[in-house]
């Protein structure tokens, strides 16, 4: 079980220079999730791989996909045999479909994620959550975001499937200010 305050306030990323081996495979070696979890800073909740090299891209996170929010809509690393497709991330483009939000696979390029006002994490485990930070780079969490929209539609969806609740997708009654200027 994972703390309630990440799923109200969001967690801190820190970008890690690694592809996985054979990563549209899952596999469950997670040597190299340890070890970059160690190398990270204080305070850091879990490592977002990025490309090795010097342009380095957005791939993924450790257990996790990440998805992105622009004006556009909803932008996740494509498909082009560097990540893993994990079925919460496949769940929720079907949602942004079915609520009108764009929704669109993208090389994202490290360097530009800046761009964007708000961030998740698509897992099976933590379901939706908002990313507060990667490295020095805030986002915006919490009320009025596209992140609560979708664990809204998410936690109904599971509802009507399971007729079981998510309690840590719950309504977050106070909003976290956006730290977000870009």
């Amino acid at each position: 079980q994972y703390a309630d305050a990440l799923y109200h306030a969001g967690v801190w990323l820190g970008g890690f220079p690694h592809q996985r081996e054979l990563a549209p495979v899952k596999l469950t070696n997670y040597v190299s999730a340890y070890m970059a979890r160690r190398q990270l800073p204080k305070g850091v909740d879990s490592p977002l791989y990025i490309s090795p090299g010097l342009d380095p891209d957005v791939l993924e996170g450790d257990t996790y996909n990440i998805v992105f929010v622009d004006d556009s809509g909803l932008v996740t690393p494509a498909n082009d045999g560097r990540i893993l497709l994990g079925i919460t991330r496949k769940c929720v483009a079907e949602l942004a479909k079915k609520l009108g939000i764009g929704y669109r696979e993208a090389v994202i390029p490290y360097a530009t994620i800046g761009q964007y006002s708000e961030c998740f994490m698509t897992t099976s485990l933590r379901f939706l959550m908002p990313i507060r930070q990667i490295d020095e780079t805030p986002f915006s969490v919490g009320r009025g975001t596209q992140t609560v929209r979708l664990q809204a539609a998410f936690q109904a969806l599971f509802q009507s499937e399971t007729g079981h609740w998510l309690p840590q997708l719950g309504v977050h009654a106070d909003p976290v200010p956006s730290t977000h200027d870009g």
